[in-house]
């Protein structure tokens, strides 16, 4: 998500997040919310919140003197097959895929954090992140997991996220996803 108003490029990986500059205001955007009401909106282009925009998958914002323009950089191609192989072979395609999308991600001079969910992706993405950095792949210090706690609600992971932070010995800053100043700055660095 990104706001580009007065000269001033903001952008985050939720909408939420850009109003910890307060002089951007979360306003709604009418249209995108009475599209959403009827299940026609899609998170492309104006997003809920009216100046936030949300970039589409498979694109790239520049940010330069000239201004901002969005560019395509990747596009399906339903033609493409991959090669027959064993089920061992698929598994190992996999495999090579998934560690190459972690470590293209860690090109970090700062320690990395992790969003844990508990769920399976999030805690494979975490044990790969930890796992590249045992081996001297990945980053050099340990990750810290960021986790969003849900309380006594049944969506609650906390249980799961526990577990994978105490299997992978890392640091986790769990969240109450109910206080919106915790959303909003999770590290406590707001004024």
């Amino acid at each position: 998500f990104y706001s580009w108003s007065d000269g001033i490029f903001r952008c985050a990986s939720e909408p939420h997040a850009l109003f910890a500059d307060r002089r951007l205001s979360a306003r709604p955007d009418l249209l995108a919310v009475a599209l959403y009401v009827v299940r026609e909106y899609h998170e492309v282009g104006p997003s809920l919140y009216a100046g936030v925009e949300a970039l589409e998958g498979g694109h790239q914002l520049v940010v330069d003197e000239r201004g901002l323009r969005k560019t395509r950089y990747w596009w399906p191609d339903p033609h493409r097959r991959l090669p027959a192989m064993s089920d061992d072979g698929y598994a190992e395609l996999l495999r090579e895929s998934f560690e190459g999308a972690v470590a293209s991600r860690l090109r970090s001079r700062t320690p990395i954090g992790t969003a844990l969910s508990g769920g399976i992706d999030s805690s494979a993405v975490t044990a790969e992140v930890e796992r590249q950095r045992a081996t001297g792949t990945g980053p050099q210090h340990p990750t810290t997991a960021l986790h969003l706690s849900y309380g006594s609600m049944s969506c609650d992971e906390t249980g799961y996220s526990d577990t994978v932070v105490r299997r992978l010995g890392i640091e986790c800053a769990t969240v109450d996803a109910m206080n919106q100043q915790a959303m909003l700055d999770p590290l406590g660095r707001l004024d």
